[in-house]
Parts: C-alpha cells; structure tokens; sequence
C-alpha cells in the first residue's frame, strides 16, 4: 500500500517530485517536496553514480586540453538566416520521431507526406542526432545547451538546477514572451519542475486545459494540440518564444481514427503514430500560414530523440540516433528555402544557434555550438549507458567504456585512436562538470 501511494495510483504515469513544483522561486518548490520521497530518490541516484566519474579514463588535465581543441573556432562569427532581427521563435518537437520517418533522410516514401511539403518551404539538415534516448534529456539539451547524461539525467536532480544556464532566461530577459505546452503530464520524467525552474512564463498542461477534448492513455491527442497552439501563439504578445511537445507518437499509439499501414511490419503502430502526427503538422502549417504571425515567425520543427523503426538500426549507431530538424517560417530568409544543410550537428547545438541568430552571447553554453558559424567545428555525441558515440568528418566510433567494447569503428586505422580519445575525453569532461553543478 506504501508502494501505490507513492506512486499515486493505478494512472500510467507515476508521481515524480515534479507534482509538488508551482512556483518561480526555488525555495518554495524545495519546501513542499515531501522530504522522505525525495531523500529516498536522492540516495538512488547516488548510488547510481557512486559520487565518481566512472567514465574517467584519461588524465584530467590532458582530457581538458582535448574538449577545448574540439570546441576551438578560428571566429565567432555567424551566417543569419532571417529577415527580422528579432522574430518569434516556435519550437515543434515531435515525440519520438525518426530520421528512418522521413523520405528525404532515407525514409521510405509516404511515411510523411505533410513534413515531405515543408521541405519545399524550410532549410532541412541532413545529419542532425539525438545526444541521448529521453525526452527530459532533450530538454535539458535544448533549453541548457547540454548533453546527454549517462546513467542519469538533470531532471532527476533537482538540486542542480541552479547551477544549469537557462536559455528561457535568458530570452526573458530581453523582452520574449516564453511558453511550453503539452498534452498529457509534466510530471512525467520529472520534467515539470526543470521547465518551472527554467521561469517559462506559461506552462500548459493537460490538466490546464477547460475544453473537453477527447484523451488517450498519455494526454489530448496531437490534432487537438496542434489546434490550440496554433490559436495560443495567435494570442500571445511579439516576440515570443513558444515550444510544443507533441505526444501521440508515444507508446500506446491510441491514437484517433483508422491505421494507415496494416503490412505487420517491424513498429507499425509507431509508423501509423508517426503518420497521424504528421497529417496534423499539416493542418497545423495551413493555419499558421494565414495569420498575423508568421512572417515574423522562425518554426524549429525537430523530434527529441529517436526511435526502433522498421530498419530496426541498433541502439548502438548513429543510424538509431538520426533525428530531423527543419526550420521554416516567414522569418526565414528566402534563399534557405527548399534547400539542405550536410553539416553533422546534434540539438544541443540548437540553444547557441538560436542565441547567435539574435546577436547575444552564447558564453554561458559552452558545450552547444553555433551551426550557422562557418568555423564551428563538425560533430555528435550521444550517451550510452556504459560509454558514448561520437562522430566527426573524418569517421564514427560507438564504445563501452565499461568492457573495452567497440561497437561501431567506421574510419580509417590511423583516425580511430583520434576518434576514441575525443570521445572518452567529451564524456569524462561532461560528467566531472555535472557532477560538480
């Protein structure tokens, strides 16, 4: 009894810390956490990473020398790629989204039809990847410039928020209007009280929402969302800053109206999600067309993290790890549209790209690069749980730091001891800081 009381009930997402998160100021939050949960969860997590960098195989001060060279650009400098100094921001992040989803990536024909049209009107990247497999990982990569945590996650470390920059906050400041809305519940992977702490001027939810609309298992479908965003932004005070969280690609995937593929192929339900989140990025898109808006509007359209497929890529690849992003709008300048852009990249690079698109500093960031800057080097990290990918030009290695294992080396001999300090150095460096926020 003890258990499901904890737990909250027979609901399909458990209670987190997040429940008892209402407030702007951190003291008040910390106060009405019940002390014996979160004393409970604190000592998991520490016993989780044991209050040691278990990815320390290297000296300190030579992998510090190695994460700087990696970060080191010849100019800070930036390409814009809009037509307003200060145009509004939209951040559409689809649930679980695969690269494997979308033709123009590799695909199958069809799966996106809707996200296929925008193209025509955005600039698409081409190698774009997920740093880790969670969506309260992607937050923290999207609105703190941070990549994924092995073994952990910020979220589930509250006490370290302070310590984190806030790319909210910093908008705040110069004057945006800062949103997040969702359909099912915050508190899922703590991520509640991460967004509270990031000072979003409105947070929606689905139990802030007076309308009747019909519910799933994890929220108000994808259609209905879309529907009141597209009329929330319409509302809300320029510039803004608004992000989106879609969730019908989420597993049950029960999701209205008929299935558009019954092949029995490998992840069909999560295909046909995939295809009813899409059919709702249409509608979505023809609305906002028409409004007040959109020319000064920049969408960031882009999944979380990604997802098995029916290409059912390894966990350990690059491959799984390849998400979408696509940005489009009004704002955006007109010789981006319909056209690609080849340089590897990840979304904890979306915060610096977006700072310098606005001509702010980007100093607090210092793991997020700028895409649009000419000299900013080319790479991607992803976490695994026992060690990391890592990506380059020259090639791509996926090791188990824990085993000595090699799951992926696609470069050349002399490149791949290269590769592996890089990466070992990347993560050992990232995880000392963490553990020290």
């Amino acid at each position: 009894f003890l258990a499901f009381g904890m737990r909250g009930g027979f609901q399909a997402i458990p209670i987190t810390s997040s429940q008892s998160y209402f407030s702007k100021h951190d003291i008040l939050n910390i106060t009405a956490v019940n002390p014996s949960y979160n004393m409970v969860f604190s000592i998991i997590d520490y016993m989780q990473i044991d209050n040691q960098n278990i990815f320390k195989t290297i000296d300190a001060e030579r992998a510090q020398k190695v994460v700087k060279e990696i970060h080191r650009i010849e100019q800070d400098t930036t390409i814009s790629i809009i037509k307003t100094p200060k145009p509004n921001i939209v951040i559409i992040l689809l649930e679980s989204w695969s690269a494997d989803m979308i033709e123009s990536l590799g695909g199958d024909k069809n799966l996106t039809p809707e996200f296929r049209k925008l193209e025509s009107e955005g600039l698409l990247f081409t190698e774009f990847y997920a740093t880790a497999n969670r969506s309260q990982q992607a937050m923290a990569s999207i609105f703190s410039g941070l990549p994924g945590i092995p073994v952990t996650t910020l979220s589930d470390h509250p006490e370290k928020y302070p310590s984190v920059p806030s790319l909210v906050k910093m908008l705040n400041r110069i004057g945006f209007y800062t949103s997040f809305t969702f359909g099912g519940q915050l508190i899922y992977g703590n991520m509640k009280s991460y967004l509270v702490d990031n000072e979003f001027d409105l947070i929606t939810e689905q139990d802030h929402l007076e309308n009747d609309y019909p519910l799933g298992k994890l929220g108000i479908h994808d259609e209905y969302m879309f529907e009141f965003f597209e009329q929330q932004i319409g509302n809300m005070e320029q510039p803004f800053f608004a992000s989106l969280f879609t969730l019908s690609s989420h597993s049950p995937y029960d999701f209205p109206g008929e299935k558009q593929f019954n092949n029995g192929s490998l992840e069909e339900d999560f295909t046909n999600s995939v295809f009813y989140t899409d059919k709702c990025l249409g509608e979505f898109f023809d609305n906002a067309r028409s409004q007040d808006y959109w020319n000064n509007t920049l969408f960031i359209v882009m999944a979380d993290h990604s997802h098995n497929t029916y290409k059912n890529h390894a966990l350990q690849s690059f491959e799984y790890h390849k998400i979408p992003l696509l940005i489009v709008g009004g704002a955006l300048g007109d010789e981006y549209v319909g056209k690609k852009n080849n340089k590897i990249c990840s979304n904890v690079d979306i915060t610096t790209t977006i700072l310098k698109q606005l001509n702010l500093s980007s100093e607090e960031f210092p793991w997020s690069k700028n895409i649009f800057n000419p000299y900013s080097p080319e790479f991607a990290y992803f976490e695994l749980n026992e060690g990391f990918g890592w990506k380059t030009s020259s090639g791509e290695i996926v090791v188990n730091i824990k085993d000595g294992f090699n799951y992926v080396e696609k470069a050349t001999d002399s490149e791949k001891e290269k590769l592996d300090l890089e990466g070992r150095s990347y993560l050992q460096v990232l995880f000392d800081e963490f553990m020290g926020y």
